[in-house]
């Protein structure tokens, strides 16, 4: 009987690990989405070597989505990914709040120039690997 409810348990506990990192992804997928959208979609600029999204809110102020991996402290730098410790940081206003300390990489890849971006988000643990595509105009520097 101890063995069969170990068994159960182990199984249990591996698949809620997996539910995490794909919770983890998922969530870092959905707020650099929803931060790429706030811009006015006529001014976002896309630094391609250093991983840095530019662009503007309704009020005309500039926000920063930065997943160059190094640390960032520019005002409205809305997410940060800061690769040496995992983390996906919240600099709005200078906070520099800890969204989620799980993402071991970022990766950018433009589908179709100027127009559609796909974003990988690979956990650090369990090495899972979720990817979303995102249409909207922007110039590349």
């Amino acid at each position: 009987m101890s063995t069969l409810f170990n068994s159960t348990y182990q199984s249990y506990r591996s698949y809620t690990e997996r539910l995490a990192f794909k919770y983890d992804a998922q969530i870092v997928l959905k707020y650099i989405e929803k931060r790429i959208m706030e811009c006015n979609q006529e001014s976002i600029i896309y630094y391609k070597d250093k991983n840095i999204f530019e662009g503007r809110n309704m009020d005309n102020k500039i926000l920063y989505v930065d997943l160059s991996g190094a640390l960032s402290y520019k005002e409205n730098t809305m997410i940060n990914f800061y690769k040496p410790k995992n983390e996906i940081r919240v600099n709005k206003n200078r906070e520099n709040n800890v969204l989620n300390n799980n993402i071991k990489e970022i990766i950018i890849t433009e589908i179709v120039e100027g127009e559609l971006i796909e974003f990988e988000v690979i956990t650090n643990k369990g090495n899972y690997s979720k990817k979303i595509r995102l249409k909207f105009k922007y110039q590349k520097v």
